[in-house]
């Protein structure tokens, strides 16, 4: 089951398992930084076992790194390594979606990871930009319009 969050988490043992998450998958950025700047976006998750399995962070509007503001913007998105690959970002995803289904979505991932570059793609995101973080680290900045469903998605059509 995805739960979704206006802001910060309610429930201090959630929000520590979302730390513990964001250090895991972030290990060289500060994950209290990363949960301060939460507060003002919308969190989508997944809990297993009271533990969260799975995160991402919805902005209405941010900048990303390559300088320029996009509506809708995906952040801090985060598995558990004993997690991933069963589908939780997935279902994450389409509870976003379902939930802001007329939306264009934009979200930045590291262009060496390619799991994560292969489900935005199935979810129809497609590259607008590249950029680098502030180590020069190569960053993709990926678009999803919702017109790129329109044509084989027949919940869209229905609406």
């Amino acid at each position: 089951m995805v739960h979704r969050c206006e802001g910060f988490l309610r429930d201090a043992g959630t929000e520590r398992s979302l730390v513990g998450l964001l250090r895991e998958a972030f290990p060289h950025t500060e994950a209290d930084g990363i949960l301060a700047s939460m507060g003002s976006m919308t969190q989508y998750f997944i809990l297993r076992r009271g533990r969260v399995a799975a995160v991402l962070s919805h902005a209405r509007r941010a900048r990303a790194r390559n300088g320029r503001a996009y509506a809708n913007m995906i952040f801090n998105v985060a598995t558990r390594k004993r997690y991933r690959g069963m589908g939780f970002m997935t279902h994450i995803l389409d509870a976003l979606f379902r939930d802001a289904p007329r939306k264009t979505f934009h979200l930045e991932v590291y262009s060496d990871n390619a799991p994560a570059i292969s489900l935005y793609q199935k979810k129809d995101f497609r590259v607008i930009d590249t950029t680098s973080d502030v180590s020069g680290r190569p960053v993709l900045v990926m678009k999803r319009t919702p017109a790129s469903r329109k044509d084989h998605d027949p919940a869209w059509k229905a609406r």
